[in-house]
């Protein structure tokens, strides 16, 4: 007998060429002794056992034979995995073509958490190639995650068609073309169904979708042909994917498999790659022109929709990542150390820029895909250790195996947390107020308290909730009942608006009330046909949202028309409460309350009261009042006397009607039994009448208080003293501080006339103190705060005590223009002692 030398296991030696040493690609392939020593029913004369025989297939587990399985055992894998493509590709096609305006966020979650399990599955794949002894079950999960990487051997084509190593790759390229067959003939049922779909926007939206999500696979099966480990002794070098097939040998059908991936690079992973990075350059430019930017998302919806809008590049920043796992063990051959420094280094690079960004446009998606990368490096570092302590510790299988299971928990509990947020909607709003802030910010903010109060669900407002417009567009369209649509001179014209309007639109159940203001001016019929000049775009773009102009303008116009719209109007004869008050009860009752008769109350005669003074012609002052007396009733617990909001009673003037002697007599006296004066400043204080009187009357008494202490103190006089008052300038955004030069042209002539000037001083005095903020267009939590501010200053003035023998001794001259100003409060204060009106800041 010959003798020949022995190989371990893993290594083998051909019959014809006993001396020539091939090692194997795995390691039960060959359990090595005598030449051609192979596994069961592997090919003892293919090179390094890489090759079943006829009539087996290749399992995760070794060669089986085909008639183990019979005919239907063996078809049966095939035509699930055909049953299972063709159902994703037309659940694709369907779903991520469905209008962007009326997709739920929940929906594209659920989407993306699949993308994200089938990359992760995909990088198992890139795993196996690597040059690392993965320990059981390891490595029986990655070669089963090769599946997706288009390594069809598992499919058991070898029982159904004699093919070689050469055909067998090339038939691991058609999963792309059979994809672009059934999103073809999938969108074209759909055309003859729906027409008016652009065939060519859709098929490279769906397309698009899957290049994406199966890019890792696309790249791999391009350069498996280059992915080769080395033969002891020079022996040359094997495909690491088709261990029988020698790489750069003619003959062995390597070269034919390098052109047939160069081939698909150059036809599929290339262009794709170079399309996401032209389309993100000019993502910017595009997207500032309202019109050009509609198609462009739509045609590419695949690379961008999925982000946030700040960080529309991170598609691109994906497949570039994606590619860069690919190369790595390309680029690093036999360096198995090197593979997986360079891959956990990808990994963590990618993963650093992930966190800080959080590209995602909702939160479980950031983390989902943080831990899986996260998950994926302990994955390479126990495959690392594997390799160099094989024998010496039995707990890295257990370590891998548990990495393992926290990216399948990953994907599974992201995927059931979106699910459920899918079909149990939280939080739920009754109602949603749209509104132009510059215009309404008080009077929405006062509306939802009113709404809120009469009511035990909740309205939302974009200042207490909103984070980001798209945000906002997804709670019009799963979150609430009802838009209330509060119309004031521009809400059409803000681009927010108008995406939430068709938002409302486009959702069947979501029903719509127009609130129109008498501010509010309808577009015309040529506006409304040059929406792009009409709605103001400079600083947002709705395109990114998905919107289409033509919704936006059927939304504008079935709003105007109130053809399902209910319509509701402010009932301008009743004071702001009252009135709001009714609109709130009518929005909410959907109109059945509308006739309820609503009266203002009378002024209330009580002593130390909070008075609030605002301009009573202006919607949004009188809304901000509102909201200032309701919060302060509800933060003052520790006061004995109540708020009066003076515009809400019948008693108040408006500007249009003429000061009469009688008005000026109660406002005088409930000015001298109040704790506190409080003047909201807005944009039409200072042209305002009944404010102006408001504040000098209010200073006087503050100043006549000051005057009588001081004389008091100097043994002037023996009367008693007069209780001082805080006086409290409460500044809104709207307003802005008066200059000299309107006191000199723009004060009105009623004010400047008076003998001394004792008006114009009393205006001037009360802009020496600090204004406190009050922003209604705010957080309800910073209101909270103002408010608090406003109130401690009310809470210092109210607890001076209040002499019993204090009742006013008043005299006022009142002539037909308040020009002639005279007034003298309280008889122990000479007229000439109050020509300067001008008071130190106390109290705020």
């Amino acid at each position: 007998d010959e003798v020949f030398p022995l190989v371990r296991a893993g290594f083998m030696t051909k019959a014809d060429s006993p001396l020539k040493v091939y090692a194997c690609f795995r390691i039960e392939h060959c359990p090595g002794g005598r030449p051609a020593s192979c596994g069961a029913f592997r090919d003892t004369s293919a090179v390094a056992c890489g090759r079943c025989e006829d009539d087996t297939y290749e399992a995760s587990w070794g060669c089986q034979a085909c008639k183990d399985e019979g005919f239907a055992g063996n078809v049966l894998p095939l035509l699930l995995m055909l049953v299972f493509a063709t159902t994703l590709i037309v659940g694709i096609t369907f779903v991520m073509n469905r209008p962007l305006s009326s997709q739920k966020h929940s929906a594209m979650e659920i989407s993306v958490l699949m993308s994200l399990t089938v990359v992760a599955m995909q990088t198992l794949g890139v795993f196996d190639q690597v040059s690392v002894t993965w320990l059981e079950p390891l490595a029986s999960i990655l070669r089963a995650c090769k599946l997706v990487g288009f390594d069809l051997k598992i499919l058991r084509l070898s029982c159904l068609i004699s093919s070689s190593e050469v055909a067998s790759y090339g038939f691991s390229q058609s999963p792309i073309l059979f994809s672009s067959f059934v999103a073809a003939l999938s969108l074209g049922i759909k055309k003859c169904r729906k027409p008016t779909i652009s065939f060519r926007t859709e098929f490279g939206n769906t397309m698009g979708n899957v290049a994406s999500m199966l890019f890792i696979s696309l790249v791999l099966s391009c350069v498996r042909p280059l992915i080769c480990y080395s033969h002891p002794s020079g022996n040359g070098a094997s495909v690491s994917s088709y261990p029988s097939v020698l790489c750069f040998q003619s003959g062995s059908g390597h070269f034919t498999m390098i052109g047939i991936g160069a081939l698909t690079f150059v036809l599929v992973p290339l262009p794709f790659l170079a399309l996401a990075v032209v389309a993100t350059r000019m993502y910017p430019t595009v997207m500032n022109r309202e019109r050009d930017s509609l198609l462009f998302l739509n045609m590419l919806r695949f690379l961008f929709v999925k982000f946030n809008p700040s960080a529309y590049y991170y598609g691109t920043v994906m497949l570039m990542r994606s590619l860069s796992v690919c190369m790595v063990p390309v680029i690093f051959q036999d360096q198995s150390s090197t593979q997986v420094v360079v891959m956990i280094l990808s990994i963590l690079s990618f993963l650093l820029m992930q966190q800080t960004i959080r590209p995602w446009r909702k939160r479980t998606t950031n983390m989902a895909d943080g831990v899986l990368s996260a998950m994926l490096v302990v994955l390479l570092v126990v495959g690392s250790m594997a390799s160099a302590h094989i024998s010496k510790d039995g707990a890295l299988p257990y370590l891998g195996v548990l990495a393992f299971a926290g990216i399948v928990l990953v994907c599974i509990g992201g995927l059931v947390h979106s699910l459920y947020r899918h079909f149990r909607v939280h939080p739920w709003f009754h109602s949603f107020i749209c509104h132009h802030k510059a215009d309404a910010a008080a009077q929405a903010r006062y509306l939802k308290m009113l709404m809120d109060t009469q009511s035990r669900s909740t309205t939302f407002i974009d200042s207490d909730h909103l984070r980001d417009l798209d945000t906002l567009f997804d709670i019009v369209r799963c979150r609430i009942s009802q838009l209330v649509v509060y119309l004031t001179h521009d809400t059409l014209t803000r681009p927010w608006c108008a995406g939430e309007i068709a938002t409302a639109f486009n959702q069947q159940k979501v029903k719509m009330v127009e609130v129109r203001t008498a501010s509010f001016v309808a577009p015309t019929d040529e506006q409304l046909a040059d929406l792009d000049k009409y709605i103001d775009f400079s600083n947002c773009s709705l395109a990114k949202y998905g919107f289409v102009i033509e919704d936006i303008r059927d939304a504008f116009r079935c709003l105007l028309s109130s053809n399902g719209v209910r319509r509701e109007t402010p009932d301008y004869s009743l004071g702001p409460r009252a009135r709001m008050e009714l609109l709130a009860r009518t929005v909410l009752s959907q109109g059945s309350h509308s006739n309820q008769m609503v009266t203002c109350p009378a002024l209330p005669d009580q002593d130390g009261m909070i008075l609030l003074s605002s301009d009573t012609e202006d919607d949004e002052a009188t809304a901000a009042a509102g909201i200032l007396s309701a919060k302060m009733q509800v933060h003052a617990l520790g006061m004995e006397r109540g708020i009066c909001s003076l515009c809400d009673f019948k008693e108040s003037q408006s500007d249009s009607q003429p000061p009469d002697a009688s008005s000026q007599i109660d406002l005088v006296r409930l000015i001298h039994r109040s704790s506190a004066c409080i003047v909201v400043l807005s944009d039409g204080t200072l042209r305002s009448h009944v404010q102006l009187r408001f504040i000098v009357h209010a200073m006087t008494k503050q100043n006549s208080a000051k005057q009588n202490s001081a004389m008091q103190a100097q043994g002037m006089t023996n009367s008693g003293s007069i209780v001082s008052i805080a006086v409290i300038p409460v500044r809104t955004r709207s307003f802005e501080f008066p200059t000299e030069r309107f006191f000199a042209e723009s004060l009105p002539a009623e004010f400047y006339n008076d003998p001394g000037n004792q008006a114009a001083g009393c205006i001037r005095g009360l802009f020496r103190f600090i204004a406190a903020p009050l922003s209604p267009d705010e957080s309800d939590h910073m209101i909270r705060a103002q408010v608090e501010k406003i109130l401690s200053a009310c809470k210092t003035a109210a607890v001076a005590p209040r002499m019993a023998d204090a009742a006013p001794s008043t005299s006022i001259q009142t002539h037909a223009m308040w020009g002639k100003f005279s007034t003298s409060i309280d008889k122990p204060v000479k007229a000439g002692k109050m020509s300067n009106c001008v008071s130190e800041p106390v109290g705020v």
